[in-house]
């Protein structure tokens, strides 16, 4: 009888502002925080950092309400700005 085993695959190394970008895309429309860390491949301790940040740098609001994070037009700014600059790197 054979085994299979899988590796995990390790996830590259990414900066701090390709994580951000991430989440403020991801949370164009309402998301809430486990959305969040699905699209932006992100930790739960990550999540909770970054939105954080995001949040004290006015780019991400957070409704109380309905426990959804939405990116601020302020963060939609730094979206297009970092999708512009990433296209032309590429």
């Amino acid at each position: 009888m054979s085994q299979i085993i899988m590796k995990r695959q390790k996830q590259p190394y990414r900066h701090k502002q390709e994580i951000m970008y991430l989440m403020l895309d991801a949370a164009r429309s309402p998301k809430t925080r486990t959305r969040l860390l699905y699209e932006s491949m992100t930790s739960w301790e990550q999540t909770n950092e970054y939105a954080k940040e995001l949040i004290n740098y006015g780019l991400l609001s957070y409704n109380i309400t309905e426990g959804t994070y939405i990116t601020t037009e302020k963060g939609l700014k730094f979206v297009q700005l970092y999708s512009s600059l990433k296209e032309k790197l590429e």
